[in-house]
């Protein structure tokens, strides 16, 4: 009776799995950027977010999620004022490149539990 069971467990266990609904991808870049208070984050030269031809490679290879992680002091200079419009722009802008794929996007505020 025991090897019964066994035998229908390992046959059950091995079957051919479904592919998974969602397959993705971190796209590092925008968090890298280490906050000092005598400068602030310039795109380009010490932080990125993920291009059109990141995004496309990963998408033409099936990856339908990014997560995005950057540092909020990018966005916000400093606690309490309004965001910064161009940064606020350009994340929205490479959150758009995705989406308009019909992928999802995960944004990570990254500051390393600061």
């Amino acid at each position: 009776m025991i090897a019964a069971a066994l035998v229908a467990l390992t046959a059950t266990s091995c079957a051919p799995a479904d592919p998974l609904p969602y397959t993705g991808v971190n796209i590092a870049g925008g968090e890298f950027y280490e906050p000092r208070p005598d400068t602030r984050p310039k795109h380009g030269t010490n932080f990125v977010y993920p291009s059109e031809q990141e995004i496309a490679y990963f998408a033409s290879r099936g990856m339908n999620v990014f997560r995005y992680p950057f540092r909020w002091e990018t966005l916000q200079a400093k606690l309490g004022e309004p965001l910064v419009v161009e940064e606020a722009a350009r994340l929205k802008e490479c959150v758009s490149l995705a989406t308009s794929r019909g992928c999802v996007v995960i944004l990570d505020p990254h500051n390393y539990a600061r």
